[in-house]
């Protein structure tokens, strides 16, 4: 059968194509996004450079304050590892069993990162300061419009571990004074305040991370009984032996001189380059068989 079909032309095909792009649901069909649809609001103005502009009600803002609960801000104190590297070692370290974190780069030195579970987050902030790729970062609540300030790394928070406590120390004054030996005391840890753990004191310790801290510290009775206390802490923030500032250790440090011309590195000298390569290289006589790709190294922590 002829198809006698009349083709749409002049006008009519405009009015045609008009009426088929005011369908509502053309173009929604096609894309895929959220459940809920959006829709046309507001009056927009034109500003004196020209372009337009809309204005945006404060409760349309405070409305959906809520929906940032999830984010929290990292901000480095130099130059921060890549943003995939980030992503990576957070997931590693803060969410081995969700593996749910996502980071979005901002201005400067600064992350957003969006963690789902409050457990964690919670977590994250108690800590205060992490090491990301030997960087030093500090975390903190986020939410639109506010950057918190970060502290000057002229002092650093760290978790105070002393072992050998004599049990009859382990109250809140008395390792206030023993705590104030190394630093300046803030607060016990959970497990120390509750005697769930005796075989170690912890105590949060605001420290000058230039002085290293002591092997051991003293503590008498008043009988003159001195019972010697060991000291550590899990994490310590870094020094750069170039430039003294903390936050970043000397390799990488943008003040520090190159000291090796062949991999460019400002930690080792040159000869201690050459002396690393002659013991791996081929043996004389010998040919070098070129090593298969190794396989990817799991981030230091």
């Amino acid at each position: 059968m002829a198809n006698t079909s009349v083709p749409v032309v002049g006008k009519e095909r405009e009015r045609h194509e008009s009426s088929s792009l005011d369908k509502p649901d053309l173009w929604t069909s096609l894309f895929k996004g959220t459940s809920k649809k959006l829709q046309k609001r507001g009056e927009s103005y034109m500003l004196p450079s020209g372009e337009s502009c809309v204005t945006i009600p404060n409760s349309v803002i405070e409305k959906n304050r809520k929906s940032w609960d999830s984010f929290i801000i990292g901000q480095f104190y130099s130059d921060p590892p890549s943003q995939g590297t980030i992503q990576t070692i957070v997931n590693g370290i803060w969410s081995k069993q969700f593996r749910d974190i996502t980071v979005s780069k901002m201005e400067g030195f600064a992350f957003l990162f969006r963690i789902p579970n409050v457990s964690t987050r919670a977590y994250v902030l108690k800590q205060c300061l992490w090491q990301i790729e030997g960087q030093t970062m500090f975390v903190a609540k986020w939410e639109p419009g506010i950057v918190p300030t970060k502290p000057e790394l002229t002092t650093a928070p760290i978790w105070l571990e002393l072992r050998d406590v004599p049990l009859q120390f382990f109250n809140e004054e008395a390792l206030e004074h023993i705590a104030s030996q190394v630093g300046d005391p803030k607060f016990l840890h959970p497990q120390t305040a509750n005697k769930t753990n005796l075989e170690v004191a912890k105590v949060f310790t605001i420290i000058d991370p230039r002085v290293p801290l002591p092997e051991a510290v003293n503590a008498r009775f008043e009988s003159g009984e001195v019972r010697r206390i060991r000291v550590s802490s899990p994490w310590m923030p870094p020094v750069c032996s170039f430039c003294k500032e903390i936050g970043h250790p000397i390799k990488r440090c943008k003040k520090a001189p190159i000291t090796c011309k062949f991999c460019k590195s400002t930690a080792h000298p040159q000869a201690e380059y050459t002396r690393t390569k002659s013991k791996t290289g081929p043996k004389p006589g010998t040919t070098a068989t070129p090593k298969p790709p190794a396989a990817a190294k799991k981030p230091p922590f």
